[in-house]
């Protein structure tokens, strides 16, 4: 409880009130011996029934789970990639400017592939979406000349 104010009489802090009230409420005395207050029942479902929702969730997590591992992990540029994997003896650099993060991408034998964004992770997939663009650009071009 809290010092009444002068001249606002006597008040209580809403804890105090809680409190107070709870100790009024009437309490149902399970079989273990633990008292509750008979509002902790009111619009609530019976623990057997809580128990099984709980589990119930539990299973259809568990089942969601095993179908995600099933379906392959889509990879950005799988088309034009093999495995999905930059070609041996490719280097990603990236480096941060105060400003913004730089990268550089060079991949032997095809060039230079250069980025900038606002992130880390950002800079790193352009410099990848932009080699699987070129890529996909350079594929286009050959599939319309039939070679």
């Amino acid at each position: 409880m809290r010092k009444a104010l002068a001249g606002q009489g006597d008040r209580l802090a809403p804890e105090a009130k809680k409190e107070a009230r709870k100790a009024q409420a009437p309490k149902v005395k399970h079989v273990c011996g633990h008292e509750v207050p008979l509002a902790d029942f009111a619009g609530r479902p019976c623990g057997r029934c809580r128990n099984e929702a709980s589990q119930k969730k539990a299973r259809e997590k568990k089942e969601r789970k095993a179908q995600k591992a099933q379906r392959p992990r889509a990879h950005p540029g799988a088309d034009v990639l093999p495995d999905g994997r930059l070609p041996a003896g490719s280097s990603k650099v990236l480096a941060w400017d105060g400003a913004l993060w730089r990268g550089v991408l060079d991949v032997p034998g095809v060039g230079r592939f250069e980025y900038e964004a606002g992130s880390e992770s950002k800079c790193f997939h352009g410099l990848h979406n932009a080699f699987v663009e070129y890529l996909r650009k350079r594929k286009g071009e050959s599939d319309e000349r039939g070679v």
